[in-house]
């Protein structure tokens, strides 16, 4: 199958998905993928830029979620968080107060019976040297 075809069935299946921004993107992509698409590097300043983005992003959302903020949002705007945010602020603070978030415990991955094996594939190996992965 060709790469036109493979982009008709992915615009028809984001059009199909009813996500407004995702019909949105997808037909923008789609109309003017000839001027988008160019094929040279990215640039280190503009990896540089996303990754403090994404870093920001849930800085920022954790700080919106914030009493004081939520209070002056009501004050200047006259609508709260959650009628602004389409109650996704509520879905947000409830996975946070959940305690379900988790990062890394070492100890827990100390316990399992395959520590030996994690330990020694995941190591910082170059790949010449790296051993053979069997998971």
């Amino acid at each position: 199958m060709g790469k036109r075809k493979k982009a008709i069935i992915s615009l028809i299946l984001c059009i199909l998905s009813f996500k407004r921004i995702c019909m949105l993107v997808a037909i923008i992509f789609f109309v003017l993928s000839k001027w988008l698409i160019q094929k040279k590097p990215v640039s280190k300043k503009m990896v540089f830029a996303i990754v403090i983005i994404f870093v920001l992003l849930p800085t920022l959302t954790c700080v919106m979620l914030n009493d004081a903020f939520e209070a002056w949002f009501y004050q200047t705007f006259h609508i709260t968080l959650y009628e602004a945010t389409l109650s996704r602020s509520s879905r947000i603070e409830a996975v946070m107060n959940s305690g379900q978030i988790k990062y890394s415990d070492r100890q827990k991955l100390k316990t399992r019976k395959n520590w030996s094996l994690f330990k020694k594939n995941c190591s910082r190996k170059s790949k010449s040297q790296a051993t053979q992965r069997f998971f």
